[in-house]
């Protein structure tokens, strides 16, 4: 490919292109980048990651040709989620979650299976096993399962369950009401009047 330009005084002039350019408007792996950590780290919608590459850097991106760059960035470290995924299934304990959120107007639910240095997410519009199926890494781990106590967890037998001490401080945080919470209630006052 050739870019040709005109300068002011008429005369046009021609050159090849960078390497890597296939096509008239092209982008280069900086803006990519930005993209992609715009969208995956950062976790802006992709009007509003266009809408912002417009804005502050004055490059016009399509929706479609950021959701083709997150797709070849997905591509690119499928090698290093493999990875991770067969780490954490050797791991000795490994902590697993998942939270939902909204996407597109419907609930969606991100999963995590991680440890102090290897974290694993998955997006998937199911919360329990077909989701856990998916990440790969529960139904094939033997070492120590910390989570919330969920019982679509505990269907794996080739794991040790473990309660997430978070989640207890959570659920201890909350005011307990009605019949349990005034038999928790009159047992704290017998106990501070004995102390």
């Amino acid at each position: 490919m050739t870019e040709h330009r005109r300068c002011a005084c008429g005369q046009v002039t021609g050159a090849s292109a960078p390497q890597g350019a296939g096509a008239p408007a092209q982008y280069g792996p900086g803006l990519k980048s930005l993209a992609v950590y715009l969208l995956t780290r950062q976790h802006l919608p992709f009007q509003r990651c266009g809408e912002l590459l417009a804005d502050v850097l004055g490059a016009d991106v399509a929706t479609a040709t950021l959701l083709g760059w997150a797709g070849q960035a997905a591509e690119a470290v499928a090698p290093h989620t493999e990875a991770v995924r067969r780490q954490l299934t050797d791991c000795e304990v490994v902590g697993f979650d998942e939270t939902g959120t909204r996407i597109a107007g419907r609930t969606c639910w991100v999963h995590t299976a991680c440890t102090k240095s290897l974290t694993l997410y998955l997006l998937h519009a199911k919360r329990g096993m077909e989701a856990f199926e998916a990440m790969g890494v529960l139904p094939h781990f033997g070492g120590i399962a910390v989570h919330d106590g969920w019982k679509p967890y505990k269907t794996y037998a080739g794991a040790v369950h473990a309660l997430c001490n978070a989640h207890h401080l959570c659920l201890t945080t909350k005011p307990v009401t009605g019949m349990l919470g005034r038999l928790l209630a009159h047992a704290s006052r017998r106990t501070r009047r004995r102390l």
